[in-house]
């Protein structure tokens, strides 16, 4: 290799890929190839210098090397279209028509402007296959759109080539000469048109014409090994054996002889998917002879066994997969054979086993594997294997009077309750599926009592479903189905420090238990850390190859870092595995217009108008890929267009097109300028949904609804958000889920109330907290949630009067049970809240002689103490408090104000900032932090004044406060990022 490190102004790997890229150009192959595989020891994973290699390997006829060099590339570069595009041309002219096709099923999902040639060449692959009518069907499309254009004519070539190959396939023989008589000569050497030419020949006896073309095809496209095969056929069938021996010689992939040094699956799943399943078998027993450690051929082997009713074997196979990147598919597996072999109830315990692992996409994986073969139908149906029949043809609306059926008829049967509880969350009847599943919570069976946990989280019982499964975990502690309940219920509540951190102890298990790591995902997203997010969802997508993910939702993780060829191929993976709807329709065309692809964008928007509503977001959509595409006439140039949709100053123009971190900052800016313009709140809460910062979002919308903005679209938005987080209040599905119990169900009322208030939705916690305290019972615990009703109610519509209903109920409570320490610390904070110190230092005093590990009663005192000066004795207490409630934010403020009162500045400055971590959208610890910067003469206190105006309007201060914070200059904070936005107090 040559010796030279440098050139002038350029590093050795740019000189290198240089010096490659000329020797290629001038067709000097072996000395390009050596310095490729020179540079490949150095830097094997290098992309450029492995695609250069290929690309070598290609033109020197190593087909093979070629293969193995993009399958490489294939794995540094998941998402790139380029890489599938060429690792699926070189599967397809090795033969191997199916893997192709799965390559490149990306471009099935595209316009054939957009896919280009390989649209051509997945239709040559179902050609091959037997695929003829869609092919039929794509080549007359193709030849009457482009009929007319002059420079197409090469094209139309090639398209008619591929419809003769599907008319030889139909044996519509004559039809196909006559057809390849009709391209012109001058395109012989165009792709496929010979070897098409040289079958249609051979198919009507024309043998000579048939060598001709096929000698054509194979010297033109040395790569088609499918053509050099014909040829070694037709020359032995004319009597040149030896010719045809020494064709074959040259003949490599699936038409070729065993070869160890091919990858197995490819010629696997051809002999499977084709139908021959004995040559399948005598080869899979040939691979594993060469390579007997190789697991990869697990799934090939019982995809074979299921295809020959060797259910058994299926079974046995199935637990040999748990050291493979496809164990998550064994239990399917293992259901699959259960359900062929008429073994309903053996299906139906492993398909619980899945649910209880991922619900979500428990029946979406049933029915694309139904799609590849599995899940065959039995010759005969019991009742049960009829009614998993029926859910997987007609679906799980169909599926619930079977199940509903079954269970009447065997009522102690749980895993036919478990099913029809399953169903109904499908069907979102989730107030019928918490009543079924009563009896689930009480089985020995964990899988049956997280049946039971889900239900509740669907049905809005988090505080329930937490309680199941912690129960869970006690008893089966390294069950990890029970650990995804549960940090999934911590991020339902905006608890997702605790869920990240309880996950960080299991990074060992996260990329093998996608549901888990897609939790931290979130947990991530919900921290505004948007690249780690998207590193750990490429990393989660390459390690769960063909698994359906939450596609969707990596999507978006995807674009919020600005990953869009990432964002992209997820999104196809989504319409792939689930389809699509509308949510999923409009996130595709903003990533396609991200991508420079404002003509797949229109033509989205003309074919599935059906699915976008009629919004002004979709609106905007459609007008900016008008424009972007040139469909809209305009004297623009393509650059100011493209300027104006992507650098306007308008942040909720950049939150319609999908730049949610840029609309985060404009929209801020806007705020600032006009505070009272609560339109600007709408838009900026729409935007704070899409980054997943419901509390501050909730906070947003509620301010602005309550000052008038209640238009379809505000209030949509606010029950699209409310849905999403199971906070819809429905007090009627609570009573019937309580079944007469009152305490049970004013528990559930008050986790609705608790929740709503804690994400800022105002006015829909003010009226559950009305409902509650209008309650009528004697029971402590109701008397006991009716008194912290009143509390909430009393912060919320800042009325003391609420507070004193409060502590008259305490004070009943407290004179039936007086050492209640819970009560003692509820009573003492009410009468904080009044300013009744004294009397309140008494009560908290007793509470923490009862149960000195109180952080309620901790907190409380330490405001108390701080407000009558005793500082240092309110810190101690502000201490415990921290330790014993981190995520409350009263806890921090309360300590921040002692030692504000101290004089440590700095450090109240820390607790206020920890108090607003803890709950972004609450002013009290905000004013605070404005107090004890002002103390410190810091700068930062302007900006605290800003984030009260952004936030709460200028209700936050006093008028003269309000004009001096509009007056004051710009504060030059990068507001590219939502952390950005929200002070990085992270």
């Amino acid at each position: 290799m040559e010796n030279i490190p440098k050139q002038r102004g350029q590093c050795w790997i740019d000189y290198l890929l240089t010096r490659i890229t000329d020797l290629i150009k001038i067709q000097e192959y072996e000395r390009a190839l050596h310095i490729a595989e020179q540079a490949l020891l150095m830097l094997p994973d290098n992309p450029d210098l492995i695609y250069l290699a290929s690309t070598i390997y290609q033109n020197l006829n190593k087909f093979v090397k070629e293969l193995r060099l993009l399958e490489r590339l294939r794995d540094i570069r998941p998402f790139d279209q380029d890489t599938r595009s060429a690792l699926g041309r070189s599967l397809m002219f090795q033969g191997y028509y199916y893997s192709a096709l799965s390559v490149m099923s990306h471009f099935d999902m595209m316009s054939n402007g957009l896919a280009g040639y390989n649209k051509v060449f997945m239709h040559y692959c179902k050609a091959c296959i037997g695929d003829t009518q869609s092919v039929i069907e794509y080549c007359d499309c193709c030849i009457e759109d482009y009929q007319d254009e002059p420079d197409a004519a090469s094209f139309l070539a090639i398209i008619r080539a591929l419809k003769v190959m599907s008319l030889i396939q139909n044996q519509e023989n004559e039809a196909a000469n006559s057809l390849a008589c009709s391209i012109d000569e001058e395109f012989d050497k165009t792709l496929f048109v010979a070897y098409a030419k040289g079958i249609a020949a051979r198919e009507n006896n024309n043998l000579a014409a048939a060598e001709r073309f096929l000698r054509l095809a194979c010297t033109s496209n040395q790569r088609d090994m499918r053509a050099r095969k014909d040829l070694a056929d037709l020359l032995s069938v004319l009597g040149h054996h030896d010719a045809a021996a020494n064709i074959r010689k040259e003949i490599t992939g699936f038409f070729g002889p065993f070869d160890d040094h091919e990858n197995p699956l490819y010629r696997t799943e051809e002999l499977i998917k084709s139908g021959n399943l004995d040559e399948a078998e005598r080869y899979l027993l040939w691979a594993h002879e060469q390579q007997p450690d190789r697991n990869n051929l697990i799934l090939p082997m019982i995809s074979l066994c299921n295809f020959t009713d060797r259910y058994d074997s299926v079974i046995s196979y199935a637990d040999s997969l748990e050291t493979t990147p496809y164990a998550w598919k064994s239990v399917y597996l293992k259901a699959s054979a259960y359900y062929s072999a008429g073994d309903a109830m053996g299906a139906i315990r492993c398909l619980i086993a899945a649910i209880a692992r991922d619900r979500v996409f428990s029946l979406i994986t049933i029915l694309n594997m139904r799609i590849e073969g599995y899940f065959r139908d039995p010759d005969i149906f019991n009742p049960d294997g009829m009614a998993l029949m029926i859910l997987c043809t007609d679906g799980y609306d169909s599926a619930i009077p079977l199940f509903e059926m079954l269970v009447d008829t065997n009522p102690d049967i749980l895993e036919y309750r478990a099913f029809l509880v399953y169903c109904y969350i499908l069907e979102d009847k989730n107030t019928d599926a918490a009543i079924c599943s009563e009896r689930l919570s009480m089985s020995d069976d964990p899988d049956l009592c997280m049946v039971r946990a889900l239900t509740l989280r669907a049905a809005g019982c988090l505080d329930e479903a937490k309680k199941v499964t912690e129960k869970i975990r006690k008893r089966y502690p390294d069950y990890l189905p029970a650990l995804n309940m549960y940090v999934r219920i911590l991020v339902d509540l905006d608890l997702y420090r605790s869920a990240y951190f309880e996950l960080l102890s299991y990074q060992d298990v996260l990329l093998s238990e996608a549901p888990l790591m897609e939790v931290f995902i979130r947990s991530l997203i919900h921290s505004g850390d948007f690249l780690e997010a998207a590193t750990s969802a490429f990393r989660l997508i390459m390690a769960n190859p063909d698994r359906p993910l939450e596609f969707f939702y990596l999507a978006q993780t995807f674009m919020h870092d600005g990953y869009t060829d990432a964002a992209l191929y997820a999104i196809r993976e989504s319409f792939r595995f689930s389809g699509f709807n509308s949510e999923t329709l409009r996130l595709y065309v903003k990533l396609l217009l991200q991508a420079a692809s404002p003509q797949e964008a229109s033509i989205f928007f003309s074919e599935c108008d059906e699915y976008f509503p009629n919004s002004s977001e979709v609106r905007y959509l459609k007008n900016a890929a008008a424009l972007l595409s040139g469909e809209n006439s305009s004297d623009e140039s393509v650059e100011e267009r493209v300027v104006r949709i992507f650098q306007s100053e308008n942040g909720i123009f950049h939150g319609y097109i999908g730049e949610y971190r840029n609309a985060v900052g404009m929209l801020t800016e806007e705020i600032k300028k006009n505070p009272a313009d609560y339109s600007l709140r709408v838009a900026l809460a729409r935007v704070l949904f899409e980054l997943r910062q419901d509390r501050e979002g909730f906070h947003q919308l509620s301010m602005a609804i309550e000052n008038g903005e209640e238009d379809n679209e505000t209030l949509e938005l606010m029950n699209a958000a409310l849905n999403a987080l199971s906070l819809n209040c429905f007090i009627d599905e609570y009573k019937r889920i309580s079944q007469g119990d009152v305490v049970r169900f004013a528990k559930l009322v008050y986790e609705q109330a608790v929740r709503l208030n804690r994400f800022g939705v105002r006015r829909q916690a003010i009226d559950v907290c009305r409902f509650l305290t209008g309650l009528s019972s004697s029971d402590p615990a109701v008397l006991s949630i009716k008194a912290d009703a009143c509390r909430i109610l009393g912060d919320l519509e800042e009325d003391p009067e609420k507070y004193e209903q409060g502590i008259a109920l305490y004070t009943e409570l407290l004179s039936e049970d007086p050492d209640n320490p819970v009560y003692l610390a509820e009573k003492g904070l009410l009468l904080d809240n009044l300013s009744r110190y004294e009397e309140a230092e008494g009560v908290l005093v007793r509470a923490l002689e009862l149960n000195p590990d109180s952080g309620i009663a901790n907190s409380a005192l330490c405001w108390c103490l701080a407000a009558i000066g005793q500082y240092q004795e309110a810190l101690l207490y502000g201490n415990k408090a921290t330790i014993q409630i981190p995520d409350d934010w009263g806890a921090w403020n309360n300590r921040g104000l002692a030692k504000l009162g101290l004089e440590d500045f700095e450090g109240a400055v820390s607790d206020f900032k920890q108090a607003i971590r803890c709950h972004p959208g609450e002013v009290i610890p905000r004013n605070n932090l404005c107090e004890a910067l002002l103390s410190l003469d810091d700068a930062d206190a302007h900006d605290a004044y800003v984030d009260l105006l952004v936030r709460f309007g200028h209700t936050a201060f006093s008028d003269k406060e309000g004009r001096q914070s509009q007056s004051a200059p710009d504060l030059n904070r990068d507001h590219r990022t939502i952390t950005g936005y929200m002070d990085g107090y992270w």
